[in-house]
């Protein structure tokens, strides 16, 4: 079953840049200089671009190169009406908040459209449509109803379905209680152990 998920890419071009300037930087490897949340990085311009989006990697910028809104940054700007923190009368307060919201609704809804697509029995798919179509329901929130929702709550519940597909299907576990900072896995082969809990 294949599921159309092209909103939950990330899409810069229908976006201000919240990902740059929403954000506090504590200036740790792979990151820029620290910044607090609701600044705009230094390097990003007028046009709410990376100025040095091209060469990320040669600055070893490694959150920069692996971080994914999932389409939270165009679906924030549209729930505010298309109007750029630069703009707002808040300085983006608002806006920025919103963001923060959609954000972990976004990245649930891309990991349970994966699931979706992996799960093998009708019991597991239907607990993931409905868990979906309440993930969808809260993107769809007013705003003051979407800036009080307690998204952790709705994280755990949908974390725990998660879990149980993957406990189902990877009946093998990283040892350690999940902690594999600092371990080798050269020449291990991890197919068939569930790693969706583990510390790397």
């Amino acid at each position: 079953m294949r599921i159309d998920c092209a909103h939950l890419h990330r899409d810069c071009a229908h976006c201000c840049g919240l990902c740059c300037t929403a954000f506090q930087f504590l200036g740790r490897a792979g990151c820029f200089d620290a910044k607090p949340a609701g600044v705009p990085c230094v390097h990003l311009d007028e046009n709410n671009r990376c100025a040095v989006y091209a060469q990320r990697e040669g600055l070893n910028l490694s959150w920069c190169l692996s971080f994914d809104c999932f389409g939270a940054g165009p679906a924030a700007l549209r729930r505010m009406g298309g109007q750029s923190w630069r703009d707002a009368p808040d300085g983006g307060a608002v806006l920025f908040q919103v963001f923060s919201q959609l954000l972990p609704l976004h990245q649930l809804e891309w990991y349970l459209v994966q699931a979706l697509e992996a799960a093998q029995t009708p019991r597991f798919r239907a607990h993931l449509t409905e868990l979906r179509q309440v993930n969808l329901q809260l993107q769809q929130l007013s705003i003051p109803e979407l800036l009080t929702l307690d998204v952790e709550s709705h994280r755990t519940q949908v974390s725990t379905a998660l879990h149980q597909l993957t406990t189902f299907h990877c009946p093998h576990k990283v040892p350690a209680h999940g902690n594999c900072v600092g371990r080798r896995f050269l020449g291990i082969d991890l197919r068939e152990h569930d790693c969706s809990l583990a510390l790397f």
